[in-house]
């Protein structure tokens, strides 16, 4: 027995890799009295070139949504996914970094081989940038870090 116990020991102080989810808060904050509260996974970040990707959980009151966002850190560019339940299409809205805190909405695209802007969207070519908290927290996690 004296003779297990001591690999037995050391085998069970060992680590085990778990599979699991790190979520880090980006951003919360109120609009139209509901509360909204952005996390990305931290474990699921991986880049390629200039652009970043990651798993994003969105969540307001009661109910949580998770979606995968795209970010190119060169060109401040952020693709955040909207579906349409219509055409069971999702589409990614383009919003672009003027400067720190303020993007402004280029319009909507499909994630193809390469993303493409397909569309601009009613009133946002007249849309002044604006603060953005989803986009900014976002950047600066997975672009400044």
């Amino acid at each position: 027995m004296k003779k297990y116990l001591f690999p037995l020991i050391i085998l069970l102080s060992q680590s085990i890799p778990v599979l699991s989810e790190t979520w880090i808060y980006i951003t919360g904050y109120y609009e139209d009295g509901i509360r909204f509260n952005r996390y990305i996974d931290i474990s699921s970040v991986y880049g390629k070139g200039s652009w970043k990707y990651a798993n994003m959980k969105r969540t307001m009151d009661d109910s949580e949504i998770n979606v995968g966002i795209r970010l190119n850190c060169k060109q401040g560019i952020f693709l955040n996914p909207i579906s349409d339940p219509d055409d069971n299409t999702v589409y990614f809205i383009q919003v672009r970094r003027i400067k720190n805190n303020y993007w402004v909405t280029d319009g909507m695209g499909i994630k193809r081989d390469k993303f493409v802007l397909e569309k601009t969207l009613p009133g946002l070519s007249e849309k002044k940038s604006l603060h953005n908290p989803e986009a900014e927290g976002s950047y600066k996690l997975l672009c400044k870090s």
